[in-house]
């Protein structure tokens, strides 16, 4: 069988984690393989690569494309150069993963999106949250009216600084310098919103297709965090509150906070009421009975298999960290090989970039920010 190599943009942790500790065993995977590393810090590019069998290795990005063994490119750099770095591998011919998010502008996505077309090269974008089953059931249960009308739905995340600055990953041991998550806490595509609020809001509008308009207060609660005994000044919001509104008087909070636990997110996903029922703590409880989605109280192997979505991995990679990205670089691989679609579009993607923009722009101006992009929410027929 015909197996794509991967070329790794980036060996911090989501490097680390989403590609090369999946596939250190070839015999592992059916439709990829890392051909390649590439980071600009001295030596860890090569270390990585000797730890986890990666043929080639590489300081430079202009080497990663110029290898013919790449190719698809996966993009676990900071995401502020997305962008560039997304554009260059376009125009190398290269097929396209993009870490969370694609891109920090709506416009830099829209331009890839129609220069991938141009190059005849296929982009996806994590996260890819559509794969779960349980996401899947829940747009099924909207659609089919199970908990009546939608009255409204709340999803986001919290403490995603202070989780940087403590990431056990971080420390590559063997002499290597730590990991430093600095680029986190800075302009102009740092904080916890491009970086894990991203999940909800493609939970969210996966289930409840594209949003119409964003109303948002935003700010920063806290400046000064610590890493390895470093002081990092933080320049980005960390408590943010935005109302998306879908049409039709029904609305979606999304959050992100410094610390919280607002009901159950496992998977980032969402709790939503209806006039005939909800969706909350792993279940849906509508006009049909009870159905349970997973136990919040046993995320186990079983959970993960069933639940997030991963059909092209085995249970040991099932078990290991950011498996979700690895799934979303199969879907790709498979995209390429086998004509079928991902779950993570790029258009969906772009959708999520623009909401962020907007909330942006209505806690700057306190104006209702209306949206303009679109893409095509899963069809009955798909889940």
């Amino acid at each position: 069988m015909t197996k794509l190599g991967i070329g790794v943009a980036g060996c911090g942790s989501t490097g680390i984690q989403s590609v090369c500790q999946h596939t250190v065993f070839p015999d592992e995977c059916d439709l990829v393989y890392t051909a390649a590393v590439m980071d600009p810090v001295p030596g860890r590019a090569k270390y990585v690569a000797e730890k986890f069998n990666v043929p080639h290795y590489y300081t430079s990005y202009e080497e990663l494309l110029a290898d013919p063994t790449v190719d698809i490119v996966t993009l676990a750099s900071p995401i502020g150069v997305h962008f560039e770095q997304g554009m260059a591998a376009i125009h190398a011919g290269k097929h396209v993963h993009f870490n969370k998010t694609m891109t920090v502008s709506t416009e830099e996505a829209t331009i890839m999106i129609e220069e991938a077309k141009k190059y005849n090269v296929k982009l996806v974008s994590s996260p890819g949250q559509m794969t779960s089953p349980a996401l899947r059931r829940m747009r099924k249960a909207i659609l089919t009216g199970e908990i009546g009308i939608p009255s409204w739905t709340i999803g986001g995340s919290e403490g995603v600084l202070l989780w940087h600055c403590w990431q056990p990953n971080r420390d590559l041991g063997e002499g290597m310098p730590k990991i430093d998550p600095t680029w986190y806490f800075k302009q102009p595509a740092g904080g916890p919103i491009w970086d894990c609020t991203v999940y909800a809001l493609h939970a969210m509008t996966g289930i409840y297709g594209p949003a119409k308009r964003v109303t948002a207060l935003s700010g920063q609660r806290y400046h000064d965090y610590e890493f390895d005994g470093k002081h990092i000044d933080s320049e980005v919001d960390d408590s943010t509150q935005m109302i998306l509104d879908f049409g039709d008087a029904f609305f979606g909070v999304v959050y992100t906070s410094l610390k919280g636990d607002f009901g159950n997110h496992n998977g980032f996903s969402t709790i939503t009421f209806g006039t005939e029922g909800r969706i909350m703590d792993g279940k849906i409880v509508g006009r049909n009975g009870e159905v349970q989605l997973y136990d919040p109280q046993n995320l186990d192997l079983k959970f993960i298999r069933d639940n997030m979505g991963m059909p092209h991995l085995n249970d040991h990679q099932v078990r290991l960290g950011e498996s979700h990205i690895f799934e979303d670089i199969n879907q790709l691989a498979d995209w390429i090989l086998n004509d079928i679609p991902p779950y993570g579009t790029v258009e969906h993607a772009r959708h999520v970039i623009e909401i962020i923009e907007a909330a942006y722009k209505s806690a700057e101006t306190g104006h209702v920010v209306d949206l303009h992009t679109t893409f095509e929410p899963l069809p009955l027929e798909r889940l």
